[in-house]
């Protein structure tokens, strides 16, 4: 449940939507499909929650976080600084991949530019990083499940169930143990952690899809992989919104791809759904999520959240939010002996 302070929040949210800045006929026709007003607005909550976590963190260079007890370079264990080296490469090489993937499509994202440093104390000390982004580059990018996705190795035909099985145990128990860990020393991080891993990773969400097809013995459809995509990944929308807005003076906005409640709970209507009547919905969607970028644009923008200063407000939005909802099963389930 939300605190009296979030569920103010909520409500100023809400007031923004219905105050008569947007037309009824348009906000009646964004709410009228598979997303909700109340979708929207908890999503801008969670974003909000996710942006209070990463500024209340302090930042500190790797030689920081790799530092033995006596808190001298010395003391560095030299395999570990080796592995987290080659982790980084390999986290920046797909970086600066994505990078000028992205600028073909002229969507210039400055923020995966990488500058590639030489010696090993520039990465080490010339990078900073907060706890949680430390957390990823030492326990995520080393699993096998995490690299498969991101080489595009689960689409190969010789990616055998048996080696799907290897992979996706790790990560099921990775995320438990998360969970576990930190849901009542640190509640922020343990949602924060799955959140992350399955709004860049969707691997909980493409292998619902797929449980509920084998459930329900169902064909799929032929642009199956085209609609999955509309849910995840960083897009670029040209929204609508802004064409009938100008005076908001944006043409588009490029997003990360985030509603990870809503993508979970709507896998069968995005299976189901007529050709013509899923472009419909994909439309109202992405409206849905140009409206939740420039309402949290806006409530940045107000100081509106600088009122709300207590850990607790955030944790309650991350626990009515409930991110581990769509984590209900272990993914090895979906495989068939």
């Amino acid at each position: 449940m939300l605190t009296d302070k979030m569920q103010a929040l909520y409500s100023t949210i809400e007031l923004m939507i219905e105050s008569g800045a947007f037309e009824k006929v348009y906000l009646e026709y964004i709410f009228s499909g598979l997303t909700s007003k109340h979708d929207v607005i908890m999503h801008t909550l969670i974003e909000l929650s996710k942006r209070y976590f990463d500024s209340s963190q302090e930042s500190h260079s790797l030689n920081y976080y790799l530092k033995g007890k006596e808190g001298t370079t010395d003391d560095i264990d030299d395999s570990e600084r080796m592995r987290i080296r080659r982790t980084l490469d390999y986290i920046n090489n797909n970086r600066e991949s994505l990078y000028l993937n992205y600028c073909k499509e002229g969507i210039i994202l400055k923020g995966l530019h990488y500058e590639k440093k030489h010696e090993i104390s520039e990465k080490l000390n010339g990078l900073e990083l907060n706890p949680f982004q430390f957390w990823e580059i030492a326990n995520t990018h080393d699993l096998l499940m995490i690299k498969a996705i991101v080489n595009h190795q689960l689409k190969s035909k010789n990616f055998s169930s048996e080696r799907f099985r290897e992979y996706a145990k790790p990560y099921d128990d990775g995320i438990l143990e998360i969970k576990n860990m930190y849901k009542d020393t640190d509640p922020l991080f343990a949602s924060f952690a799955y959140f992350i891993l399955e709004a860049d990773y969707y691997l909980d969400f493409y292998y619902s899809i797929a449980d509920y097809l084998i459930e329900n013995k169902i064909t799929p459809p032929e642009d199956l992989e085209t609609r999955a995509k509309a849910f995840v990944g960083i897009v670029t929308i040209h929204a609508d919104l802004f064409c009938l807005y100008p005076e908001l003076k944006i043409t588009s906005i490029t997003t990360n791809n985030r509603m990870i409640i809503l993508r979970k709970r709507i896998i069968e209507s995005i299976i189901n759904m007529g050709k013509s009547e899923f472009e419909i919905e994909k439309e109202k969607y992405a409206e849905c999520l140009a409206l939740a970028s420039l309402l949290r644009l806006r409530i940045l923008e107000s100081g509106e959240i600088k009122s709300i200063a207590s850990k607790q407000d955030w944790i309650s939005v991350v626990e009515t939010y409930n991110v581990y909802q769509c984590f209900d099963h272990n993914i090895l389930s979906i495989m068939r002996p």
